[in-house]
Protein backbone atom coordinates (compact mmCIF):
# COMPACT_ATOMS: atom_id res chain seq x y z
CA UNK A 1 0.00 0.00 0.00
CA UNK A 2 1.10 3.27 -1.12
CA UNK A 3 1.53 6.04 1.72
CA UNK A 4 0.38 9.40 0.10
CA UNK A 5 1.77 12.49 1.99
CA UNK A 6 -0.85 15.12 2.01
CA UNK A 7 -0.51 18.32 0.88
CA UNK A 8 0.44 21.66 2.97
CA UNK A 9 -1.61 24.08 3.20
CA UNK A 10 -0.17 26.23 0.66
CA UNK A 11 -0.78 23.41 -1.58
CA UNK A 12 -4.69 23.25 -1.55
CA UNK A 13 -6.70 25.90 -2.63
CA UNK A 14 -10.24 27.14 -0.86
CA UNK A 15 -13.51 26.46 -2.69
CA UNK A 16 -17.05 26.57 -2.67
CA UNK A 17 -20.15 24.60 -3.83
CA UNK A 18 -21.34 26.86 -6.89
CA UNK A 19 -24.09 24.55 -7.80
CA UNK A 20 -25.68 21.26 -7.25
CA UNK A 21 -27.18 19.60 -10.54
CA UNK A 22 -29.35 16.57 -10.95
CA UNK A 23 -28.79 14.58 -14.13
CA UNK A 24 -30.57 11.21 -15.42
CA UNK A 25 -27.05 9.70 -14.15
CA UNK A 26 -27.42 10.80 -10.62
CA UNK A 27 -25.89 14.26 -8.76
CA UNK A 28 -23.15 16.59 -9.56
CA UNK A 29 -21.26 18.95 -7.19
CA UNK A 30 -19.28 21.96 -9.29
CA UNK A 31 -16.74 23.00 -6.80
CA UNK A 32 -15.51 26.77 -7.98
CA UNK A 33 -12.69 29.34 -6.74
CA UNK A 34 -11.35 32.49 -7.30
CA UNK A 35 -7.69 31.82 -6.81
CA UNK A 36 -5.74 31.79 -9.82
CA UNK A 37 -5.16 29.82 -11.91
CA UNK A 38 -8.08 28.37 -11.42
CA UNK A 39 -10.55 30.75 -11.67
CA UNK A 40 -13.34 30.44 -13.90
CA UNK A 41 -12.89 26.66 -13.86
CA UNK A 42 -15.21 24.03 -11.68
CA UNK A 43 -14.38 20.96 -10.17
CA UNK A 44 -17.21 18.18 -10.93
CA UNK A 45 -18.00 15.50 -7.89
CA UNK A 46 -20.35 12.83 -9.07
CA UNK A 47 -22.26 12.04 -6.62
CA UNK A 48 -25.51 9.95 -5.76
CA UNK A 49 -28.80 11.08 -5.83
CA UNK A 50 -29.33 11.22 -2.14
CA UNK A 51 -26.15 12.77 -1.37
CA UNK A 52 -26.97 15.38 -4.02
CA UNK A 53 -30.61 16.48 -2.01
CA UNK A 54 -28.16 16.24 1.27
CA UNK A 55 -25.90 18.80 -0.06
CA UNK A 56 -27.84 21.25 -1.95
CA UNK A 57 -29.97 21.04 1.77
CA UNK A 58 -26.93 22.12 3.80
CA UNK A 59 -25.86 24.11 1.52
CA UNK A 60 -29.98 26.42 1.47
CA UNK A 61 -29.44 26.04 4.87
CA UNK A 62 -33.09 24.19 4.31
CA UNK A 63 -34.29 21.70 6.77
CA UNK A 64 -35.21 18.08 6.19
CA UNK A 65 -38.69 16.86 8.62
CA UNK A 66 -36.43 15.02 10.28
CA UNK A 67 -32.46 14.84 10.25
CA UNK A 68 -30.41 13.13 7.89
CA UNK A 69 -27.48 11.50 8.96
CA UNK A 70 -25.53 14.49 8.23
CA UNK A 71 -27.50 16.61 10.69
CA UNK A 72 -27.58 14.15 13.00
CA UNK A 73 -23.48 13.86 13.04
CA UNK A 74 -23.22 17.01 13.31
CA UNK A 75 -25.45 17.26 16.43
CA UNK A 76 -23.60 14.60 18.09
CA UNK A 77 -20.31 16.25 16.92
CA UNK A 78 -21.40 19.65 18.70
CA UNK A 79 -23.06 17.98 21.96
CA UNK A 80 -19.54 16.42 22.13
CA UNK A 81 -17.54 19.41 21.59
CA UNK A 82 -16.32 18.83 18.67
CA UNK A 83 -16.19 20.54 15.62
CA UNK A 84 -15.34 20.33 11.59
CA UNK A 85 -12.64 22.56 10.91
CA UNK A 86 -12.33 21.87 7.56
CA UNK A 87 -12.31 19.15 4.52
CA UNK A 88 -9.60 18.82 2.52
CA UNK A 89 -9.42 16.96 -1.04
CA UNK A 90 -6.37 15.92 -1.43
CA UNK A 91 -6.02 12.75 -3.91
CA UNK A 92 -7.53 11.66 -7.24
CA UNK A 93 -6.71 7.93 -8.38
CA UNK A 94 -9.07 5.89 -11.01
CA UNK A 95 -11.75 8.38 -10.96
CA UNK A 96 -11.97 8.84 -7.41
CA UNK A 97 -11.51 11.96 -4.82
CA UNK A 98 -9.94 11.02 -1.46
CA UNK A 99 -10.84 13.27 0.80
CA UNK A 100 -10.21 13.59 4.92
CA UNK A 101 -12.32 15.44 7.41
CA UNK A 102 -10.59 17.52 10.15
CA UNK A 103 -12.44 17.93 13.25
CA UNK A 104 -11.23 19.63 16.35
CA UNK A 105 -11.77 18.23 19.55
CA UNK A 106 -11.56 20.09 22.82
CA UNK A 107 -11.23 17.74 25.84
CA UNK A 108 -10.63 19.00 29.72
CA UNK A 109 -9.12 22.06 28.16
CA UNK A 110 -6.95 20.63 25.78
CA UNK A 111 -7.57 21.36 22.07
CA UNK A 112 -6.45 19.11 18.88
CA UNK A 113 -7.62 18.35 15.21
CA UNK A 114 -8.19 14.87 14.64
CA UNK A 115 -8.28 13.48 10.41
CA UNK A 116 -10.46 11.53 9.35
CA UNK A 117 -10.87 9.44 5.64
CA UNK A 118 -14.18 10.51 4.32
CA UNK A 119 -15.67 10.35 1.05
CA UNK A 120 -15.75 13.51 -0.48
CA UNK A 121 -19.68 13.80 -0.89
CA UNK A 122 -19.84 13.37 3.15
CA UNK A 123 -17.14 15.50 3.90
CA UNK A 124 -18.89 18.46 1.70
CA UNK A 125 -22.32 17.53 3.83
CA UNK A 126 -20.68 18.24 6.97
CA UNK A 127 -18.33 21.07 5.81
CA UNK A 128 -21.40 23.23 4.95
CA UNK A 129 -23.15 22.06 8.04
CA UNK A 130 -19.93 23.59 10.12
CA UNK A 131 -19.80 26.50 7.57
CA UNK A 132 -16.24 25.07 7.68
CA UNK A 133 -13.82 25.65 4.42
CA UNK A 134 -13.63 23.24 2.07
CA UNK A 135 -9.61 22.80 0.72
CA UNK A 136 -8.57 21.01 -2.37
CA UNK A 137 -5.18 20.40 -3.53
CA UNK A 138 -3.72 22.14 -6.20
CA UNK A 139 -2.64 18.70 -8.05
CA UNK A 140 -5.89 17.71 -8.28
CA UNK A 141 -7.74 20.94 -9.50
CA UNK A 142 -4.67 20.83 -12.29
CA UNK A 143 -6.18 17.57 -13.15
CA UNK A 144 -9.81 17.52 -12.47
CA UNK A 145 -11.31 21.05 -12.99
CA UNK A 146 -12.43 21.77 -15.93
CA UNK A 147 -13.88 24.71 -18.12
CA UNK A 148 -17.50 25.04 -17.32
CA UNK A 149 -18.47 25.44 -21.04
CA UNK A 150 -16.57 22.30 -21.89
CA UNK A 151 -18.36 20.69 -18.93
CA UNK A 152 -22.09 22.12 -20.38
CA UNK A 153 -21.17 21.64 -23.35
CA UNK A 154 -22.44 17.98 -23.32
CA UNK A 155 -26.13 17.98 -24.10
CA UNK A 156 -28.26 18.45 -21.70
CA UNK A 157 -31.16 15.26 -21.57
CA UNK A 158 -34.48 16.15 -20.76
CA UNK A 159 -34.09 15.93 -17.03
CA UNK A 160 -31.87 17.48 -15.91
CA UNK A 161 -32.10 20.40 -13.50
CA UNK A 162 -30.61 22.31 -10.75
CA UNK A 163 -31.38 21.44 -7.57
CA UNK A 164 -33.73 24.68 -6.68
CA UNK A 165 -36.79 22.92 -5.29
CA UNK A 166 -36.26 19.89 -3.18
CA UNK A 167 -39.58 19.31 -1.95
CA UNK A 168 -40.26 16.13 -3.90
CA UNK A 169 -36.96 14.84 -3.02
CA UNK A 170 -37.60 14.94 0.97
CA UNK A 171 -41.18 14.33 1.03
CA UNK A 172 -42.64 17.17 2.05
Amino acid sequence: MEVVTPPSDDDRVQVMVDKVLMTNQGGVVLLKTDTEPFAGRVLPIFVDVSQAVNIQMARTQDLPPRPFTHDLITTILNSLGALVVSLSIDDLAQNTFFSTINVELDREGTSRVETFDARPSDGIALALRADAPILVARSVLERASVDPEEFFAVPEEEGDDDLDDLSDLVGR
